[in-house]
């Protein structure tokens, strides 16, 4: 993290974007820390459990960089929902959702749950198409 990357997050604090406590339930948040990128953060009883954090590679095609769940949350598809949750809100917001790379079995099985295709062979997954 950059001191730029500091700036930003203390900017986002002072407006409230990054405020642990201003949910009071199970919740999915976007916020917008940087340019080009979106993360999602998932809240159980008002903790952080787990994000997903996707950038805008190309045009309006947003890449999943990180996806995490807490060790604790684990088991419960929590990965699963954030990275549908997202898939959904790129698309409502005309853009492509993208899950180019799962790094493990784990996040391929994820992936083929919100509709990508994956070739698990190279772990290499493709662009979600619209339903």
């Amino acid at each position: 993290m950059c001191e730029t990357d500091k700036i930003e997050i203390a900017q986002d604090i002072k407006d409230g974007k990054l405020d642990p406590e201003s949910m009071s339930e199970d919740a999915f948040r976007q916020m917008t820390c940087f340019r080009d990128v979106i993360c999602y953060i998932l809240r159980v009883d008002g903790n952080i459990a787990g994000y997903l954090r996707a950038e805008c590679g190309y045009a309006n095609i947003y890449d999943i960089g990180w996806l995490y769940v807490e060790e604790r949350h684990r088991g419960n598809g929590y990965a699963t929902d954030l990275a549908s949750w997202f898939s959904h809100d790129i698309f409502n917001s005309g853009g492509i959702p993208h899950y180019g790379f799962a790094i493990s079995k784990e996040s391929a099985r994820v992936a083929e749950k919100c509709g990508y295709q994956c070739d698990r062979t190279q772990q290499i997954c493709r662009t979600l198409t619209a339903k």
